[in-house]
């Protein structure tokens, strides 16, 4: 399974110790993970002031993943977790 690390926007400026114990735990548990640097923030921040953008940004996070061949996505922020999850919800109850 190819697996996405997201770390989103606030991880590698608030909590950088908590991006490195998630990499030794995940390198521990011999996960194999890539960093994609085409990721943006999740979205989340942007849900106040707008669904709908906050919404087209974390779609854009998931075409990115499934594009790259990416089969999961590891959120190591739980607002960005949501977000992706949400999204990702969405574009499922789309019909074409």
């Amino acid at each position: 399974m190819k697996t996405a690390l997201f770390v989103g926007c606030t991880i590698p400026k608030r909590a950088i110790g908590y991006e490195i114990s998630s990499r030794q735990v995940l390198d521990g548990l011999g996960i194999e993970y890539h960093d994609v640097q085409e990721f943006l923030c999740c979205g989340f921040p942007l849900k106040a002031a707008s669904l709908d953008a906050s919404l087209f940004v974390a779609l854009r996070n998931l075409a990115i993943a499934e594009m790259k061949g990416y089969d999961r996505i590891i959120a190591l922020c739980n607002g960005c977790a949501v977000q992706l999850a949400e999204a990702n919800h969405e574009l499922s109850l789309i019909h074409i």
